[in-house]
């Protein structure tokens, strides 16, 4: 039997090859008095490329965050034109990436949508907007098509990106219990053991977020925090971002490796 030969009614999603849903389509479509389940496929796969395009939109401002990021951690030398070029372009993709949730009813992209919105406030110092940001992101979390899909805790990533906006709005002290309090998760809540257990490589990037966005709101806002503890802080997450050769992984790491250091070499001047 041919591979693209299948029942309409076969579940289709993100990882289906399009022209294998075309065919099952067309197929579908040629079956008398099937049509009402051929019409139901096809709405499936609209659904389904709408994903493809918010994912594709998100991809473009992850890029540019990245590349923000790259130039910021240059020790002064990076460019500061490439720079406010990067945060321009990722604002900017953003607000065409909520163009499109909006236009097409995608409120299921809502979550990660006002992340990214989270991270442009906080690039621009803009704090209280990205606490703002973090907060609306953390009501639609559950509605997120890899939550719902993976029961990936994205509540966690979200938390540590909150608990370091508070304390660059003003509130140290509560943000830096927050980020304790979310860093634990990791390692004592069973979504945080599923996480490590399923995919290790999301887990250690998202715990070892935590300590690094706390050693930057420590150096942005300058306030009272224990350098030696921040320092042990980022010590240990670089340990678990070079785990052993049995623990497989899909990236290397490195911009969080990255991050660790320059920050190390910033608190230990």
């Amino acid at each position: 039997m041919n591979k693209f030969v299948k029942e309409p009614s076969q579940k289709v999603n993100l990882s289906t090859p399009p022209q294998q849903i075309l065919r099952m389509i067309m197929i579908a479509r040629e079956k008398k008095y099937k049509s009402s389940e051929t019409l139901q496929l096809i709405n499936k796969a609209i659904d389904i490329t709408h994903d493809y395009i918010v994912n594709l939109y998100f991809e473009q401002v992850h890029v540019y965050q990245l590349i923000y990021m790259t130039e910021r951690d240059k020790l002064g030398k990076g460019s500061k034109t490439r720079l406010k070029a990067a945060l321009l372009n990722m604002e900017k993709y953003t607000k065409v990436t909520e163009k499109y949730i909006l236009e097409n009813d995608l409120s299921r992209w809502l979550h990660r949508l006002y992340r990214f919105y989270g991270k442009v406030g906080e690039y621009k110092r803009n704090y209280k907007s990205a606490v703002d940001y973090y907060k609306k992101s953390l009501k639609f979390w559950k509605s997120d098509p890899e939550v719902i899909a993976k029961s990936l805790p994205r509540n966690l990533e979200l938390e540590g990106f909150l608990s370091s906006a508070i304390i660059m709005s003003g509130e140290s002290e509560k943000g830096l219990k927050m980020a304790r309090k979310v860093y634990k998760k990791y390692d004592t809540t069973q979504e945080g053991k599923n996480l490590k257990n399923v995919d290790y490589t999301t887990w250690a990037i998202w715990r070892s977020g935590v300590p690094i966005f706390v050693a930057r709101a420590y150096l942005e806002v300058k306030t009272n925090f224990d350098r030696k503890e921040i320092l042990a802080w980022l010590e240990e997450a670089l340990r678990y971002l070079n785990p052993p050769k049995s623990i497989k992984t899909w990236a290397d790491f490195q911009y969080r490796k990255d991050e660790i250091i320059l920050l190390r070499n910033t608190l230990q001047k």
